[in-house]
C-alpha cells in the first residue's frame, strides 16, 4: 500500500543528509533492506526501499525515476580546492536564523548579513558561505551555510570557544526556517558525538542519540 508521494523529500541519515522523490509505504523495512527494489503487483521496479521513520508503518524508497537519472549522471570532475581555511566543513544540510537576507535585519527574525564575510567553499562562483566575527578579533565564531546554493541559509555552526573548530551545527533539512538536528563535536576532534532531533520543530529537542 503506497501511502503517499512525497516529491524533494529531505532525511539525514547518520551524519549524512540526502533528498530525492520518495514512496511512502507500508510494506515493512527491516535493517538489512536497505537497496532492496520495491515492486508493484506486475512485478515492476517502482523504487528502492531505503529508510524508516519513527511510527506505525512509516517505510520509504526512493523512486526508481530518480535511481535512473542519477545512474545516468556523468562524474563530475573533482576541482582542487586551494582554500586553507579549516574552520568550516561543508555538509552535504528554532527561530527563523535559516533565511538569508543581506543587510537588512526584519522583525520576522531575518539574520543580519552585512558585516559577514562572504565565502565561496567548492570554488563554485557561488558565495555559500557566511563568516562572523562578533567582537572583531579575528576569528569568525559563527558561520551560516547555504549548501544547495538556493538562496535559503540551511546551516549555522558556532564556535563557542574561538578556537578555530566548529563545534556545534544546525540543520535545516526541509529549510522551513527551524532547525530539525543538532550536530555536537564534544572533544572537538572532528567526529561528531551527539546528535539531536527535533522532530515536531518546535524549539524543543525530543531525542538525543551518542554516536
Amino acid at each position: 500500500m503506497v501511502s503517499q508521494i512525497r516529491p524533494n523529500y529531505k532525511w539525514n541519515y547518520g551524519t549524512s543528509r540526502h533528498h530525492a522523490n520518495v514512496i511512502q509505504i507500508q510494506v515493512p523495512i527491516n535493517p538489512g533492506n536497505s537497496g532492496g527494489p520495491l515492486f508493484n503487483k506486475n512485478k515492476e521496479l517502482v523504487g528502492v526501499n531505503t529508510f524508516t521513520a519513527e511510527g506505525e508503518n512509516l517505510n520509504f524508497a526512493i523512486a526508481v525515476d530518480d535511481v535512473i537519472e542519477f545512474l545516468k549522471e556523468k562524474p563530475k570532475k573533482i576541482k582542487k580546492n586551494n582554500n586553507k581555511n579549516k574552520w568550516i566543513k561543508k555538509k552535504d544540510k528554532g527561530s527563523t536564523w535559516i533565511k538569508k537576507k543581506k543587510k537588512k535585519k526584519s522583525t520576522d527574525g531575518w539574520i543580519d548579513l552585512s558585516n559577514a564575510k562572504e565565502a565561496d567553499l567548492n570554488n563554485n562562483g557561488v558565495i555559500d558561505t557566511w563568516l562572523i566575527d562578533e567582537n572583531n578579533n579575528g576569528i569568525f565564531e559563527i558561520a551560516y551555510g547555504d549548501e544547495n546554493e538556493n538562496g535559503i541559509i540551511d546551516i549555522l555552526v558556532i564556535d563557542k570557544n574561538e578556537n578555530k573548530i566548529y563545534e556545534l551545527t544546525f540543520i535545516d533539512s526541509d529549510e522551513d526556517g527551524n532547525p530539525n538536528t543538532a550536530e555536537y563535536d564534544k572533544d572537538e576532534d572532528g567526529k561528531i558525538d551527539v546528535l539531536a532531533y527535533d522532530y515536531d520543530q518546535d524549539g524543543e529537542w525530543d531525542k538525543f542519540e551518542n554516536t
